[in-house]
């Protein structure tokens, strides 16, 4: 076979879009690095949180276009008619509920302005553009992962990271340190980016206003609507904790928080989407054909997949989040260090209920997993409330630890028993006694010198090496060597 077959090949299987992921993860840190450097706490802690509004507007406005997107794109890919139906619907669902957000933004800041942090006019349009163009560029984005444009995808999702980086920094020297700089980068990329993929698709062949179909949008919304109130607990659970740092102990506290909290979530989300991202399509492939048993096959082949990449990543996490941070962060930001290591444990169980909860997603019935993440979203927000006033930021990420425990405990719970997530327990003490040899060489190694950027850049391949060769010489990954190979 050639280079060129083999990449094609690496790249259409369960884990070829990991290494994207991962390049995005790496220009996300260095991105964090350098705002964190241009940036000081308070202004940072500003920024995190106008933008976490932004982002809590799409998820529970929009959010069911992507899952609708993830959902049923293959499924209506084959029926022509079908197909213009389901994209038309969508984009007519979304310039309305753009138009209506804008609105009601633009009358709260006109009526309510201390709600709305006394935003002037233009400002507030700057906003209403970063949340239209941040809403296109996911949604094409998705829309060209699941139909099967993955390199497209790849190309545009790099360019967009890359450009929001360089461009922001450069706009930093013009206009000074502020935080617009960072709007005005990151709106103008993802508009760029959208347009891109949309004359880059075949999706302005099938939009037609007459092939809006009122019971596609009810069978839509059917299957949105509980992942709006899935959105909007997940919300609670993840990002509803630096609202109360700030109403506590004001934006230079959300700036050490969160800086330290994007560190964990950089990496984590490359983990989690990259191997999603990669292996969702094909269960679905497999669920649409209804061969269910190959469906829970390679759901379970998945989960395996992420427990082997994603256990040791939040252990070594844990175990180097001091040096991470005085390498990652700006000085100014490394008392929040240990944010690091608790939320990476906090993530890699979040990453694990995501399995657990595959199988209701499978069957279009996401109640269950709205009630899951509700009952760990109420957890996570009442021990915010009660402890972060007396003891501070750090309480937030031992909150949302528990949170995410409970969430994985009760989603594997209440999960399908059609479509369950199953490791064997010979597999889990392999990978565990693998991980167990690799915090053996990290913490030996922190004994022994000092773990600085070089410390670093050596003692992570090596506890990378013992630990996956230990996995080898258990047999754990003998046919994944093999497929490699």
């Amino acid at each position: 076979m050639s280079i060129g077959g083999l990449i094609k090949k690496f790249n259409g299987s369960m884990v070829g879009y990991l290494p994207i992921k991962i390049m995005e993860g790496i220009i996300g840190i260095v991105t964090i690095k350098v705002y964190t450097t241009l940036f000081d706490p308070k202004e940072f802690g500003d920024y995190q949180v106008i933008n976490t509004t932004i982002s809590i507007g799409f998820l529970i406005c929009l959010g069911w276009i992507v899952q609708g997107i993830i959902r049923y794109s293959n499924t209506y890919a084959k029926d022509k008619e079908k197909n213009k139906q389901f994209y038309s619907t969508l984009v007519v669902a979304w310039v309305t509920t753009v138009i209506a957000l804008s609105s009601l933004f633009l009358a709260g800041v006109y009526f309510l302005p201390k709600v709305f942090w006394n935003l002037d006019y233009l400002y507030a349009l700057l906003i209403i553009f970063v949340l239209i163009s941040y809403s296109l560029n996911i949604i094409l984005l998705t829309q060209l992962l699941y139909s099967d444009k993955r390199m497209l995808n790849s190309v545009l999702l790099l360019a967009s990271v890359s450009i929001k980086l360089i461009f922001t920094y450069i706009l930093t020297r013009f206009i000074g340190n502020t935080i617009i700089a960072i709007f005005i980068s990151h709106s103008v990329t993802d508009f760029a980016i959208g347009l891109i993929a949309i004359f880059s698709s075949s999706m302005l062949k099938l939009i037609r206003l007459k092939s809006f179909s009122k019971s596609m949008l009810k069978a839509l919304i059917t299957f949105g609507y509980p992942l709006m109130g899935l959105s909007l607990a997940m919300v609670v659970l993840n990002i509803s904790d630096r609202y109360i740092i700030k109403y506590f102990y004001g934006s230079k506290d959300v700036g050490l928080y969160t800086s330290n909290y994007a560190i964990s979530s950089a990496i984590f989300t490359m983990i989690m989407f990259g191997l999603s991202r990669g292996i969702y399509p094909k269960i679905l492939n497999e669920w649409n054909n209804k061969n269910y048993t190959g469906a829970n096959q390679k759901l379970s082949l998945g989960g395996k997949y992420y427990i082997i990449i994603a256990l040791p990543a939040a252990i070594g996490l844990f175990l180097l989040s001091a040096p991470i941070a005085s390498i990652a962060l700006g000085p100014k930001y490394f008392e929040g260090s240990d944010v690091i290591g608790i939320v990476s444990l906090a993530m890699f169980f979040y990453g694990l209920s995501e399995y657990f909860n595959r199988g209701w997603e499978l069957k279009a019935y996401t109640f269950p997993i709205l009630i899951n993440c509700s009952i760990a979203a109420a957890v996570n927000i009442t021990l915010n409330i009660i402890f972060v006033p007396i003891f501070g930021y750090m309480v937030a990420a031992y909150s949302t630890l528990i949170a995410y425990i409970i969430y994985a405990a009760i989603s594997w719970l209440r999960a399908n028993k059609r479509m369950r997530f199953r490791v064997g327990k010979k597999s889990l003490w392999n990978i565990l006694l693998s991980c167990s040899i690799m915090v053996i060489i990290v913490l030996a190694f922190d004994y022994l010198f000092l773990i600085d950027l070089i410390g670093l850049i050596i003692v992570i391949p090596l506890a990378a090496i013992g630990y996956f060769i230990t996995l080898f010489l258990t047999g754990e990954i003998k046919n994944e060597i093999s497929n490699l190979r």
